[in-house]
């Protein structure tokens, strides 16, 4: 699972830094960037905050689905 795939064109769509996610969500800046890269996988809580602090699903964030805002019908990957 590599997130950051997901997470880098949010964080330019919606004009946010990695720190400023990072902040968001309770995290150290070298915790978020070592999400994004894949080197580190966060816990629940914290992949739920990203999604909230993103305006997406945690589906979305973990490559689960295409739509932004979660599972629903047939686009279960």
């Amino acid at each position: 699972m590599n997130i950051g795939k997901r997470i880098l064109p949010l964080l330019e769509k919606r004009a946010m830094t990695q720190a400023k996610l990072a902040e968001t969500v309770g995290v150290t800046a070298t915790t978020m960037s070592r999400w994004i890269s894949g080197s580190r996988v966060p816990k629940a809580n914290h992949l739920l905050y990203m999604a909230d602090a993103l305006g997406v699903s945690a589906d979305y964030i973990l490559g689960r689905t295409d739509n932004e805002q979660g599972i629903g019908g047939n686009n279960i990957r």
